[in-house]
């Protein structure tokens, strides 16, 4: 697999405004973080009423990334966590 060092994302500058598609710099996962790969994302009605500010339950206040509707993959992290995560399902 790859490694990238950039990605991209929807981004919300403005309530009201389209979603822009913005390619961001990849986070880099810290101790104790898996990084995931996203292979497919989509917005759903609660994203659309916070896109107009009228989500009192669930403020993203712009600029704000979107897309947590999404099909991820592992995609980085330490050899570690993986063992640490296995302990925890065995």
């Amino acid at each position: 697999m790859s490694v990238t060092h950039s990605m991209n994302a929807l981004v919300l500058e403005r309530y009201n405004a389209p979603f822009t598609r913005t390619k961001m710099v990849r986070p880099a996962p810290r101790k104790g973080e898996v990084l995931v790969r996203i292979k497919a994302s989509g917005l759903n009605p609660l994203d659309i009423k916070i896109r107009s500010g009228n989500s009192s339950h669930a403020k993203h206040f712009p600029p704000a990334v979107f897309g947590p509707a999404a099909a991820p993959v592992r995609d980085e992290c330490s050899l570690a966590h993986i063992r640490q995560l296995e302990a925890r399902i065995l």
